[in-house]
């Protein structure tokens, strides 16, 4: 799974993270916009409600990145063993820990390396992508716009120029439009086997040790869906396990709570008004939902 560089300075070829993620909200808001004709009216009362928008998204996008961006914590560290002085001398941050970022109106798109030259893998990458995925399903819930997206394993290539390009975004981008439906970052089976694949480095073995727990933490991330999908379990007991605290417990139930209440109304709106798919998929949502508040102390809505 070693890079194979053209040139070197021209396009990079290897194996990659991709995570592709679209905010599905956003299209009903397009009907309070101006029209072509009302556009260039300066009066026009329409442009508050594109410029509410557009700050949402920023403000949105610019959270997310903060949290693609923060490093592993100490207590993260310690909680896959590199808990002390030799060990943590041991572990070097490497470019596969870091993830490229392209945002594009609604859309994010991530990915990252997945191997270095002094290990066999990486998972640092893969879990902020994870915690941070956990976030923005939620706060977009909050928001009244549930994103969707795919996160997959496969071939990409990146080049000087800027940009990612090969079958590993086309995969993502077909999760995202075509199986992850309302409110579901659908990860790909690769990536699950690749997180159960224990490695072990006898010449590198605290971080090869560390490796596996973190892959061990990213599963606790992760729930089968009802029909067969891998996605990301925002509201599950992983989540809650890896927020030690009560008041960042605190702090998730209130994002939960009207990203909840947002979901019941608009189950029963879809419910009494249709369309049926929109009806059947937040009521799949209310049920995910349902079955998770316990973990958090909250009642679900009847």
């Amino acid at each position: 799974m070693n890079s194979m560089n053209r040139n070197d300075d021209e396009v990079d070829v290897a194996a990659r993270i991709v995570c592709l993620i679209d905010m599905v909200g956003t299209k009903e808001m397009f009907k309070e916009w101006p029209t072509l004709e009302e556009v260039g009216n300066p009066s026009c009362k329409a442009r508050d409600v594109v410029k509410k928008m557009v700050d949402g998204l920023q403000k949105f996008g610019d959270a997310f990145v903060e949290f693609l961006d923060e490093k592993m914590t100490q207590g993260e560290l310690h909680d896959i063993g590199l808990d002390t002085e030799e060990k943590l001398a041991t572990y070097e941050p490497c470019p596969s820990d870091y993830v490229t970022v392209s945002r594009f109106s609604d859309t994010f798109l991530f990915y990252t390396g997945i191997v270095q030259s002094n290990r066999d893998r990486s998972v640092v990458a893969l879990f902020k992508c994870l915690r941070a995925c956990c976030w923005g399903l939620l706060s977009s819930l909050k928001e009244g716009m549930p994103l969707r997206g795919g996160i997959v394993l496969g071939v990409g290539a990146t080049s000087l120029g800027g940009g990612l390009y090969g079958p590993a975004l086309a995969e993502a981008h077909r999760l995202e439009t075509d199986e992850a439906g309302l409110a579901r970052i659908i990860v790909a089976d690769k990536v699950v086997d690749f997180l159960d694949a224990r490695e072990d480095d006898i010449a590198h073995e605290a971080v090869s040790s560390a490796m596996n727990l973190l892959a061990g933490h990213c599963r606790s991330l992760l729930w089968r869906d009802v029909d067969g999908q891998w996605i990301v379990d925002f509201l599950g007991k992983g989540v809650y396990t890896r927020l030690k605290d009560e008041q960042s417990r605190r702090q998730w139930r209130e994002l939960g709570t009207p990203g909840y209440a947002f979901v019941c109304r608009e189950a029963k709106r879809f419910q009494e008004e249709g369309p049926p798919k929109l009806a059947l998929r937040y009521h799949l949502l209310k049920s995910y939902m349902d079955a998770r508040l316990p973990i958090w102390g909250m009642s679900p809505e009847a």
